[in-house]
C-alpha cells in the first residue's frame, strides 16, 4: 500500500537553516589557508546538493542568509591578499608585491591592488 508522508514544516526548517547557514559560512571564513564562500559550499555543509535552491519558494529566510553569505571574487580575492600579507607579518617580513601575487595564486592583474594593500599595512 501507498504511505502518505508527514507534510513539512517549512517555517521551522527555513529556520533550522538559516542557523545552519550562518555557521557554515563563519567556519568557511576561518578556514586557512582562506576558501571562497560559495553557494554551492554552504549547501554542501548542509549535506545536500542544490536541495536548499530547490525549495527557495519555502525557504525565504535561508536564501537571504544564503545570498547575504555568499563571497564575490572580488571579496575573496581582497580576503585572500590580506591572509597573505597577514601571514608574512607574523614572520616579521614585508613581502614584495609579486611574492604576495604567488602566495596568494593571483594573475598580475591584482598587482595594483596588492601595492595598494601592501602601503596600508606598512608600519
Amino acid at each position: 500500500p501507498w504511505v502518505r508522508r508527514p507534510r513539512r514544516n517549512w517555517p521551522e526548517l527555513d529556520a533550522e537553516y538559516a542557523a545552519k547557514l550562518a555557521v557554515a559560512a563563519q567556519e568557511l571564513r576561518a578556514r586557512t589557508p582562506p576558501a571562497r564562500v560559495t553557494n554551492a559550499a554552504l549547501e554542501r555543509s548542509l549535506g545536500g546538493n542544490d536541495w536548499v535552491r530547490r525549495r527557495k519558494k519555502n525557504l525565504p529566510r535561508t536564501m537571504r542568509v544564503l545570498r547575504e553569505a555568499v563571497e564575490s571574487t572580488e571579496d575573496f580575492r581582497l580576503r585572500r591578499i590580506r591572509w597573505v600579507i597577514g601571514e608574512f607579518a607574523e614572520r616579521g617580513v614585508l613581502p614584495p608585491a609579486w611574492k604576495v601575487l604567488r602566495e596568494a595564486s593571483l594573475q598580475t592583474r591584482m598587482l595594483p591592488v596588492v601595492r595598494a594593500l601592501l602601503e596600508e599595512s606598512a608600519p
